[in-house]
């Protein structure tokens, strides 16, 4: 509740005292990460999300949390790595997909890329996914192109 207010300080303060009594409560050290990501203190988060996933190693939402950790790092290497694992332990998980996507799109997978927003939305959502991460990115003539191509798919997935 702490963290979902913007009381950042006082979150901290409560989750390193959880972890102080029970070292070994993985929500704990995971709530931290992302508290951590969100006080823009990416070293920390990972550290924590680490420290949660040596606990519970097949919590797909914490592996998926620190590949976007890892993700808005720029370490998209090691990031795609753990949203895959992510996606092994729960090949359901949306979020993952999408995070996935992104740090696909960002190395310049345009396949793999694709593949995951298509695994989570039609053929022209997944173009309009792949044209917004390049938007982010500065690839602006590619995600004209993309959009151009989007407008040209049906609901159907057909092209027009």
């Amino acid at each position: 509740v702490l963290r979902e207010r913007g009381l950042y300080p006082q979150a901290e303060r409560e989750f390193l005292g959880v972890i102080s009594v029970a070292p070994k409560h993985a929500p704990a050290h995971s709530g931290l990460a992302v508290l951590y990501d969100l006080m823009r203190r990416p070293e920390q988060a990972q550290a924590r999300y680490q420290s949660a996933l040596a606990l519970v190693p097949r919590d797909a939402s914490i592996w998926n949390n620190y590949g976007f950790s890892l993700y808005l790092a720029r370490r998209d290497v090691e990031a795609i790595e753990s949203l895959e694992k992510a996606l092994s332990l729960d090949p359901s998980m949306v979020q993952a997909y999408n995070n996935l996507g992104f740090a696909y799109a960002r190395r310049g997978d345009e396949t793999n890329a694709l593949r995951c927003f298509r695994a989570i939305s039609g053929k022209r959502a997944a173009y309009v996914n792949l044209a917004i991460a390049y938007s982010r990115i500065g690839r602006d003539g590619r995600a004209r192109e993309l959009m151009q191509r989007a407008e040209k798919i049906t609901d159907d997935g057909e092209m027009l």
